[in-house]
């Protein structure tokens, strides 16, 4: 059984093995290489009808059909080699925008309907891992800081130190010198003034 499942003929891009429904083999009409219908329906997934594409393999120029990829032929060499079951019917398949229905063309005995199974062409959107962005340095200072706390407190003080050099660094010694101007003329004015009456 499981020698059965090694040698199992696989998509060539994703490497999965060939089913009856989403991985359908589909051969390409100008080269003839085969593909899974899901992995065919990403590539033309934003094609349209008559548009061409190149064979992953080959490089060769193939137009979409009308009816988007699931309307490629199957490989039956390829279907021949799958198992039983899934060699009696394969599954009725189209795209509708982004998504891939399938439905089994024949039902099962018990079942008064169809059922449908649906598949997402497009990858989950899942949000970006922090470890994988790249920093993009802003010219604002609250975006240059971050928001970090350090950054912000640096900042501050700064600010402060600019502040205090800018303002009150030339007030406070200018006091100073007015201080010690006019302690130093009081002292020799009294002197002059105490040496005259004597």
């Amino acid at each position: 059984m499981a020698e059965s499942q090694a040698s199992a003929p696989e998509c060539p891009i994703c490497f999965q093995p060939y089913n009856n429904a989403f991985r359908m083999p589909l051969k390409l009409p100008v080269c003839s290489h085969t593909f899974c219908l899901q992995c065919l329906c990403q590539i033309c997934l934003f094609l349209k009808p008559s548009q061409n594409f190149l064979c992953p393999l080959c490089r060769t120029s193939t137009s979409v059909p009308v009816g988007g990829a699931p309307q490629f032929p199957a490989n039956m060499e390829v279907v021949s080699q799958l198992p039983p079951s899934q060699q009696d019917a394969l599954c009725r398949v189209w795209v509708e925008g982004s998504q891939l229905y399938c439905c089994k063309a024949k039902i099962p005995e018990g079942r008064d309907r169809e059922k449908v199974h649906v598949i997402s062409l497009l990858p989950p959107s899942e949000p970006p891992q922090p470890g994988g962005l790249v920093t993009v340095r802003s010219q604002r200072l609250i975006n240059w800081c971050n928001l970090n706390l350090w950054c912000l407190l640096w900042t501050v003080f700064i600010l402060m130190l600019c502040l205090f050099i800018i303002i009150f660094f030339p007030v406070y010694s200018g006091g100073l010198n007015s201080s010690k101007g006019t302690g130093s003329g009081g002292s020799g004015g009294s002197s002059p003034n105490s040496a005259g009456p004597n």
